[in-house]
């Protein structure tokens, strides 16, 4: 399971660092839309959109392998896998406009609400798992997937009511360090006076 985690956490930071990219790429065609066409702009936000979605399906993935057996864990990728790729078609396939009222410019549209659908969609499938392994899954692990969901929801409520707000990208990429900084570091393993397993190390393996 732990090497199947750090797969998955290698995933999902490259999948941050991608979703970060797209994001200030974005920003700065939205800002530039005179320059790189409007059409561009849209262009970038559906990517930065559909990195968000992959995401969230990252986040899931990671949960479930942490608590799952791998052939459970197979059967329920495959599942939320059609559902990404319905999910990358109808952000596609959905009309998305850009907002400049002067003060601000943002994308808005049926594009960007059902980026915000399927987030909340993983992101509850992902609270599901944690809730009903809550038993099975150290309280370090926990306790971070479950303040990572949180921020991102949070974030993403602010951001749905207040759009010019860009709050859901910053959260991610806090998300990732909360579990790099609490679970993936391998020196959190290890006790600094003796170098050797702690307890932390050894009750979850």
């Amino acid at each position: 399971i732990k090497s199947r985690q750090t797969q998955a956490f290698r995933a999902i930071l490259a999948c941050s660092m991608i979703t970060l990219a797209t994001d200030i790429i974005s920003v700065v065609c939205i800002y530039y839309k005179d320059v790189v066409s409007e059409d561009m702009a849209i262009i970038a936000n559906r990517a930065y959109i559909i990195m968000l979605v992959c995401m969230s399906f990252m986040a899931y993935y990671y949960v479930l392998v942490g608590v799952t057996k791998k052939i459970k864990v197979e059967k329920r990728v495959w599942l939320f896998r059609a559902c990404f790729v319905i999910a990358c078609i109808s952000i596609v396939a959905l009309p998305i406009s850009v907002v400049d009222d002067g003060k601000s410019q943002y994308a808005t549209g049926p594009g960007i609400m059902a980026t915000y659908a399927w987030a909340l969609f993983y992101i509850l499938a992902a609270l599901v798992i944690v809730v009903v392994d809550w038993k099975h899954i150290v309280a370090k692990r926990r306790n971070a997937v479950v303040t990572w969901m949180i921020i991102w929801a949070i974030a993403a409520t602010i951001q749905f009511f207040n759009p010019p707000i860009l709050l859901v990208g910053m959260a991610c990429a806090l998300g990732v360090l909360l579990l790099f900084a609490d679970i993936e570091n391998p020196e959190t393993d290890l006790d600094p006076a003796t170098e050797f397993f702690n307890f932390h190390a050894l009750t979850e393996y």
